[in-house]
C-alpha cells in the first residue's frame, strides 16, 4: 500500500481545514437523515393514535435544533398534538413559543395564529383570540378556519352580529366543513333580529349552506368548537 509520500500526480494532501469541512458536512447530513427518520416516527405515531410516543420524539427533535423556522414547525406540531389530547394549557404554551419565532413560512405562520386563537377561545380568552384570528386572516384570507375561530371570539365577546358574519364567511369559503354553518344556524335561532340583518346584507336566507362547493377543510387547521 503506497504511503502518503508516494508519487501520484492525481493525489494531493488534504489540509486540516479541508478535512474539517468534509467531516462537518458529513455530520450535518447524518443529523438531517436522523431528524427526518425521527419526524417520520412522529407522523406514524400520531396517525396511529400513539400520541405520547409522538410527543416524546417531537421533544427530541426540538432539543436537536436551534433553527427558528424548524423549531416553529416542531412547536406547531407539538401544539396540535397536545390539543388533540385536550391538554390546552400545554398547547397554548407550545403555540406561544412558536408565535415568538415569527417563522417565514406562510402556512406555518397562519396555523400558529389560527390554532392559538382557537385554544385561547377554548379557555375564555376571547380578546386575545380575536387579535390572533384577525392576523391569521390577514396572512391568508382564502382559508376558512380563522373566520370561524374569529366568530367564536366575537360570540364570546358578545358581538353577535359580527360573529354571525364571521360564521357566514367561513361557511361560504368552505361548505364541506359544516362547523361554521352549524354555529351560524344555532346563533341565528337565538337571535332572530341578527338573522334578518344578515339576510338583508347577503341578499339570501342564512339558514342553509352557503358559498361554492368543492373546497375541503384542511386537517391541519384546528377549531373543533
Amino acid at each position: 500500500m503506497p504511503s502518503d509520500d508516494s508519487e501520484n500526480p492525481t493525489r494531493r494532501r488534504v489540509s486540516v481545514e479541508e478535512a474539517e469541512v468534509i467531516l462537518v458536512e458529513r455530520i450535518r447530513a447524518a443529523q438531517k437523515a436522523l431528524d427526518d427518520a425521527v419526524w417520520n416516527l412522529v407522523v406514524l405515531y400520531n396517525r396511529t393514535g400513539q400520541k405520547e410516543k409522538a410527543r416524546q420524539y417531537l421533544e427530541q427533535l426540538l432539543a436537536s435544533t436551534e433553527d427558528p423556522g424548524v423549531r416553529a414547525l416542531y412547536l406547531l406540531s407539538l401544539g396540535q398534538l397536545l390539543e388533540g389530547l385536550d391538554e390546552f394549557a400545554g398547547a397554548i404554551e407550545a403555540y406561544t413559543q412558536a408565535l415568538a419565532l415569527e417563522p417565514a413560512n406562510r402556512e406555518v405562520w397562519y396555523l400558529i395564529n389560527n390554532n392559538l386563537g382557537f385554544c385561547l377561545n377554548h379557555v375564555g380568552r376571547h380578546a386575545e383570540a380575536e387579535t390572533l384570528c384577525r392576523r391569521a386572516i390577514e396572512i391568508d384570507p382564502a382559508r376558512h378556519n380563522a373566520y370561524k375561530n374569529l366568530g367564536l371570539a366575537q360570540e364570546g365577546l358578545g358581538r353577535v352580529a359580527e360573529a354571525a358574519r364571521c360564521y357566514h364567511r367561513a361557511a361560504a369559503i368552505c361548505p364541506s366543513d359544516t362547523r361554521a354553518q352549524r354555529r351560524l344556524e344555532a346563533l341565528l335561532a337565538r337571535h332572530p333580529a341578527v338573522a334578518e340583518e344578515l339576510a338583508r346584507e347577503t341578499g339570501a336566507s342564512c339558514g342553509g349552506p352557503a358559498g361554492e362547493a368543492g373546497q375541503s377543510a384542511s386537517p391541519d387547521e384546528t377549531g373543533n368548537g
